[in-house]
C-alpha cells in the first residue's frame, strides 16, 4: 500500500476480522483491512478483550428444543403403544423423579434416549 509494514498480529485479526464480516467488496486485502484498522485504532488488543463467542445457544434455547423433540417422540410413542400422553409423561417423570418443565437438560436428553428404547422396542 503505502509501504508500511504490517505485522503478522495486525494480519491475523485483520483476516479474521474479514471472516467475521462475511463477503467485502472486490479487491478488498487483508493488507488494506489491517491498515485501515490500524488508522481506527482498533490494534490486535481488541480481540482478547472482547468475551468468546460460542456457537452453542443459549441453556434455555436448548432447553426449550430438546422438550420439542420430547414431545414429539412422545406423541410417536403415544401411537405406537396406543397409550395417552399423559400417561406416558407421568412413566417419565416417575422414572426420573421430575417432570420436563423442571429438568435439566442432561435429564432431558436421558428422557429421550429412553423414549428411543421404547420406540426401538
Amino acid at each position: 500500500m503505502s509501504g508500511e509494514s504490517i505485522t503478522p498480529e495486525e494480519m491475523n485479526y485483520a483476516k479474521s476480522v474479514m471472516n467475521r464480516a462475511g463477503s467485502a467488496p472486490r479487491g478488498t486485502t487483508p493488507e488494506y483491512v489491517a491498515l485501515i484498522l490500524r488508522t481506527a485504532g482498533a490494534g490486535t488488543a481488541a480481540p482478547t478483550q472482547r468475551p468468546v463467542e460460542t456457537d452453542q445457544a443459549p441453556l434455555a434455547d436448548q432447553k426449550h428444543d430438546v422438550r420439542r423433540l420430547l414431545r414429539r417422540k412422545v406423541g410417536r410413542y403415544s401411537i405406537v403403544a396406543n397409550k395417552p400422553h399423559e400417561y406416558i409423561h407421568a412413566e417419565l417423570n416417575r422414572h426420573f423423579g421430575d417432570t420436563a418443565k423442571n429438568a435439566t437438560l442432561e435429564t432431558l436428553l436421558k428422557r429421550i434416549t429412553l423414549l428411543d428404547r421404547w420406540l426401538e422396542a
